[in-house]
């Protein structure tokens, strides 16, 4: 199928239990990603003791296509994390939970990476909390909106007695980058088809060939019964069919020999034509068959 195409998959699964469906879908291909870094332009800002309303630092994203995954850097001061309510707040207006009353009387957020996919809660880190933890809502939940706008930083302080500074914060927006790329592959050419049979007046039987879309058949008589062993000779081509018999070939007449080749073949190519030949039969030149 092409690259980008959307296969709808069908699940059917039978037990003891009873059975059910399920259908799931597969899009043909990888979707090249973009992951730009935006920072913001409005920082250092105080973070003033008991602040009502919150500390708001806005950053304005231009372009960037659909978000499929976003990550939030934040450095800010502070002699007491733990008075600290943080969010990321999207351009359609989802308020996500980064952070709320966590770290104590710790100080400092340095380099504090918020990342859906990191090992550890930022619920379970200590102040200032460097390195990557998972926030205490999902950034996922703005996953599949536009990344153009003005994305919003929002810090509030409860508590009385302590004060910060936000020194610096920044998105990191992956997105797709362009069209489903397919790497090009070549489809293995089948196996040998066995046990070929004339069945009955005019009818020719055999058995499949693993990987075979369909089947050739070749015809020769007497006379050319030595060219089935040399691939320079010439052979009748009888029939094409994706069955694994052909009707209608012509019925020797008696005393008479003929002798029949079945070779499968799919887009990688042909399949082996047997042990007893030396390489491909091609079609006589005449057009007929004997």
């Amino acid at each position: 199928v092409p690259c980008g195409t959307l296969v709808t998959f069908q699940l059917a699964v039978t037990s003891n239990e009873g059975s059910w469906n399920d259908s799931f879908t597969v899009r043909v291909g990888v979707q090249p990603i973009a992951q730009n870094t935006f920072p913001s332009t409005d920082t250092p800002k105080p973070i003033p003791d008991v602040r009502t309303p919150p500390v708001l630092s806005p950053i304005t994203v231009v372009g960037a296509g659909l978000v499929s995954d976003v990550n939030v850097t934040l450095n800010l001061t502070h002699t007491f994390d733990g008075d600290l309510d943080i969010f990321l707040i999207g351009p359609n207006g989802t308020r996500v939970e980064l952070t709320t009353d966590n770290g104590g009387t710790g100080d400092n957020f340095t380099g504090t990476v918020f990342d859906d996919q990191a090992a550890v809660s930022i619920t379970a880190g200590a102040a200032p909390f460097s390195g990557s933890f998972k926030p205490e809502g999902l950034l996922s939940s703005l996953n599949g909106i536009p990344a153009a706008g003005t994305w919003t930083l929002e810090i509030t302080d409860d508590a009385a007695i302590d004060s910060g500074t936000l020194l610096s914060w920044s998105l990191t927006i992956t997105n797709p980058a362009g069209s489903y790329q397919c790497t090009s592959c070549n489809l293995a050419a089948p196996g040998e088809a066995t046990n070929l049979l004339f069945a009955s007046a005019s009818s020719v039987t055999w058995s499949a060939a693993s990987g075979a879309s369909g089947y050739y058949l070749y015809r020769g008589g007497l006379s050319d019964l030595p060219l089935l062993l040399d691939p320079s000779g010439d052979s009748c081509q009888a029939g094409l069919t994706n069955a694994l018999s052909l009707a209608g070939v012509s019925d020797p007449a008696a005393n008479v020999l003929h002798w029949y080749l079945v070779r499968g073949w799919n887009t990688g190519g042909f399949g082996s034509p047997g042990s007893g030949t030396a390489g491909t039969r091609v079609h006589d030149s005449l057009g007929t068959c004997p």
